[in-house]
């Protein structure tokens, strides 16, 4: 069942289509290149939520660090962080890549709890960026299930497993959306030449 509208709208945002430029030495090695290729850009992009004007979002914090392949147990050696930044500056970094948005309808309780939840995170982050483990997608996944959204609350291992790229998440979201009747913008990238 659909919330009341009570609280707004927040969006999804799903960053595809693009494979990116790295400057030299930016990552570690060509194989860590590689890995955060197959796990973001090649097979879906990445996940992130607008609400209001902020946009929340997971990623690799160090990226001249390894990702892991597994999930590290030891918070002092994840190498993951939440984050939170301005729509402006979001687009602006977005410049040159596919975007697809999906505008969902909120409670006012739903919009507090989405809030609350990633203001925790980007204090205290719950897991490690792993490719076999939370991505973008997962984590995204995770964070509507634990507000009560649509997905069932489940383990890190079955979020990392059900949505472990973010095209098939994507995909998934598209189809719930357009049976809802929600919003489904798309940006293409501006072609730089």
């Amino acid at each position: 069942m659909l919330p009341e509208n009570n609280g707004g709208f927040i969006t999804l945002h799903f960053v595809h289509g693009r494979i990116p430029k790295f400057e030299s030495g930016q990552y570690a090695s060509s194989i860590q290149t590689l890995l955060l290729l197959a796990k973001a850009n090649i097979v879906g992009g990445r996940v992130l939520m607008q609400i209001d004007r902020h946009v929340y979002g997971f990623r690799v914090k160090d990226s001249h660090k390894w990702m892991h392949l597994v999930p590290n147990d030891h918070r002092e050696h994840f190498n993951a962080e939440f984050y939170k930044e301005t729509f402006l500056s979001w687009l602006d970094s977005t410049v040159g890549e596919d975007t697809t948005s999906v505008k969902i309808p909120v409670t006012a309780e739903q919009k507090k709890m989405l809030v609350d939840i990633y203001n925790k995170y980007i204090e205290k982050i719950p897991y490690d960026y792993a490719f076999f483990g939370m991505g973008s997608a997962s984590a995204m996944y995770e964070v509507l299930a634990r507000a009560g959204m649509v997905f069932p609350q489940e383990s890190n291992a079955r979020y990392a497993l059900n949505a472990f790229y973010p095209k098939a998440f994507r995909q998934r979201v598209i189809a719930w959306a357009k049976y809802n009747n929600f919003d489904i913008s798309t940006r293409k990238a501006e072609s730089t030449g």
